[in-house]
């Protein structure tokens, strides 16, 4: 009878972080960009964030900018604690770096939602019906747009704990969550 002879198991180090990356960014499918590509399109991110969270607070408290005073969400209906909800969660998501797909998709929905309740093609010019000067294009779609973008090429790498979200257990099983 032959036997094996015994090898002992070899510890292996700790992956690099470099490695990791590439590696989050290969399973994820997102978009490689360089270092200084990365830090503008972290900047762009937490830009974006500090506007959605902004307009949360201004919601949620009425401190009147742009919100009128003394007009909370608290006073409102269901669907203003919806888009409050959807602006909160959305802008921390962005501030963080985590959960940018769910967030491009949901800030996707709530942009589109208010481009539309504005109906930016309306023509007529009369006082109390909304117009635009350029009805296809506008901030709400260029908003979308640059969600799309960051979510694309995993931005939450760069200034945020995008890295990080990605190693959790519960995340690196269910990839649509980066």
């Amino acid at each position: 009878m032959r036997s094996t002879p015994f090898i002992p198991a070899q510890r292996s180090a700790p992956p690099d972080p470099a490695y990791l990356e590439r590696r989050v960014r290969a399973e994820s499918g997102a978009t490689r960009v360089g270092p200084g590509t990365a830090r503008w399109l972290a900047a762009l991110r937490v830009a974006c964030g500090l506007v959605l969270v902004w307009a949360f607070l201004d919601k949620a408290f009425g401190w009147g900018h742009p919100a009128p005073a003394g007009q909370a969400v608290a006073v409102g209906g269901w669907a203003d604690w919806l888009v409050l909800v959807g602006l909160g969660g959305v802008g921390l998501a962005l501030l963080l770096g985590v959960g940018l797909r769910v967030s491009a998709v949901a800030g996707a929905i709530l942009a589109v939602a208010t481009w539309s309740t504005a109906w930016p093609l309306a023509q007529d010019s009369s006082p109390g019906v909304t117009g635009s000067v350029i009805p296809i294009v506008s901030g709400q779609l260029l908003f979308v747009a640059v969600l799309i973008v960051l979510a694309a090429t995993h931005a939450g790498g760069t200034w945020g704990f995008g890295r990080t979200w990605a190693r959790v257990p519960f995340v690196r099983r269910h990839r649509w969550l980066l």
